[in-house]
């Protein structure tokens, strides 16, 4: 080998185990390997790591526009549409982002426009009006998301920017391109509703709509919100409807609303919600009141509700009396108040007769029996989420709710009575009632099983015959460090059980965090 010719590292790393396992080796061979590791380190010595430094103006317009693209992006789920970055930012930085972010047409497609500021008085915008019109105008044609803010309460005197009704007419405009808008109105149902017209509007586009107010109008009942044109519309929020029933939203012909949420409403018609639904799948009813069925039958059925949650309902009771969901497969509730697990929740879920995949409970948990006999009866229940939740509910102090040993035993699938056998992913948040790290074995023995059972079918009474799925997860979020207790891994004397958790945790089948967010140590 010629002592001056430069080899690969993983090369000469090869060269050098391979020279480890053999011991005969001539005097030539070994003084070239001796130069070769000798080379190696003199250049691992040199070998200084620069940072990636990629400038994007050499980058193409294309990948540049994308960069852009997702910085602009709304947060997920924040109610203003908030952005980390704003489209108009990028005509501040030079010339060149300047002409690709104008050219780039979906950049555009998200449009918020508040018409005031919330508790201050704004800035002037003359131009407010021109602004809008160019924006809309670079979509170039593309569908729109759009936000209209109108939910100030400060009087429209203190502004001398353009109305509320003149902005919304520049968007008005072009609403065969919208695809999704959300309205929030000072009161509730404004006057400057799109969809109050008596002539509909054209929406061949339209797939979602939220309508938001912070105010009641009991004696202002909503007027008619027409939605006969929008052949697509599939997803309607509304909030703080305070009349007994929906007729004033007018439906296209198909009626095939999807995805439904009715935040802060009161004497719901659950018959009439059910009737102008029929093709209903998640509805989320958040501090809604169901009103009373005075006539029989005292139960309303619904065939395709497969998704139900329910927020922070003063009567939540009447949702579980009153409706049968036999295609039901996700059940999700957050109350302020501990649920009486048995009485009632398994009647709504027995008399639906609904094979439940998911279910999320949130609040507090102070009827660890209650809510194991409750799970006995969903033995369907694939995803299991529980958290502790006691921030609303004065009644109870922490250290008297959670999950204890018993619950965590019952997990356990060597025990005779089968539980939870379809049971993939866990997460519990909240205290800890247990004294011992041995609380994670039902997950440890859940995510060693097999899909083949290991006993011959023809014996009835082999533990291996009753299957159980595999888990996938286990996340547990409680302080590894309280006044209750305090867990260590290390407290396992098996050491097979330690090396197992370790395992399960760096696979993240087993997440332990504490309350904060941070992983126990």
């Amino acid at each position: 080998m010629d002592a001056n010719e430069h080899v690969p590292l993983e090369e000469l790393l090869l060269m050098a185990e391979d020279c480890d396992s053999h011991s005969s080796m001539d005097s030539d061979e070994q003084l070239a390997m001796d130069l070769a590791l000798i080379e190696m380190q003199q250049m691992q010595e040199h070998i200084v790591v620069e940072p990636l430094r990629v400038d994007l103006l050499n980058l193409p317009a294309d990948v540049i526009a994308q960069i852009f693209c997702e910085a602009c992006r709304p947060i997920p789920n924040d109610q203003d549409w908030t952005r980390q970055f704003y489209p108009l930012w990028l005509g501040r930085f030079c010339r060149a982002w300047r002409q690709i972010a104008w050219s780039t047409s979906e950049l555009w497609t998200t449009i918020v426009v508040r018409t005031r500021c919330k508790g201050i008085v704004p800035p002037n915008y003359p131009n407010q009006l021109e602004l809008l019109e160019q924006w809309v105008e670079r979509t170039k044609g593309r569908k729109l998301d759009i936000l209209f803010d109108d939910s100030s309460e400060l009087p429209a005197f203190l502004f001398s920017a353009p109305s509320p009704a003149s902005l919304l007419q520049v968007l008005v405009s072009h609403s065969e391109r919208w695809e999704s808008i959300e309205l929030h109105f000072p009161k509730i149902w404004n006057e400057i509703s799109p969809f109050t017209p008596a002539q509909p509007l054209s929406l061949p586009n339209l797939r979602s709509v939220t309508l938001r107010s912070e105010l009641y109008g009991e004696n202002n009942p909503p007027p008619p919100q027409n939605f006969t044109l929008a052949p697509l519309l599939r997803n309607l929020e509304f909030s703080h409807i305070s009349v007994e029933r929906i007729a004033f939203i007018i439906l296209p012909p198909s009626r095939k609303i999807i995805r439904l949420t009715l935040t802060s409403c009161s004497a719901l018609s659950l018959r009439g919600f059910c009737k102008k639904f029929p093709h209903l799948q998640e509805v989320t009813f958040a501090s809604t009141e169901a009103g009373l069925l005075h006539h029989p039958p005292n139960t309303v059925l619904h065939e395709r509700l497969s998704s139900l949650t329910i927020k922070s309902a003063v009567n939540y009771t009447f949702f579980f009396n009153q409706l049968t969901l036999p295609s039901l497969k996700q059940l999700n509730i957050e109350l302020g108040r501990p649920l009486a697990y048995t009485q009632e929740l398994l009647p709504f879920l027995e008399r639906s007769a609904c094979m439940l995949t998911t279910l999320t409970l949130k609040g507090p948990i102070t009827r660890e029996y209650d809510l194991i006999e409750l799970l006995q009866g969903i033995p369907s229940l694939e995803v299991l989420h529980l958290v502790n939740n006691v921030a609303r509910c004065d009644t109870f102090r922490l250290a008297d709710t959670g999950l204890g040993s018993t619950f965590f035993e019952q997990l356990d699938p060597d025990e005779a009575a089968p539980y939870l056998t379809s049971l993939a992913v866990f997460s519990y948040s909240g205290i800890l009632a247990v004294q011992a790290i041995d609380f994670m074995e039902p997950f440890i023995v859940r995510a060693r099983v097999r899909d083949a059972p290991e006993y011959a079918p023809d014996e009835p009474d082999a533990p291996g015959t009753r299957k159980v799925a595999r888990l996938r997860q286990a996340t547990i979020r409680a302080d590894q460090y309280s006044d209750v207790a305090e867990f260590s891994i290390a407290e396992y004397s098996d050491t097979r059980y330690i090396w197992e958790v370790a395992r399960m945790l760096e696979e993240g089948i087993l997440v332990l965090l504490n309350m904060d967010g941070s992983l126990w140590s």
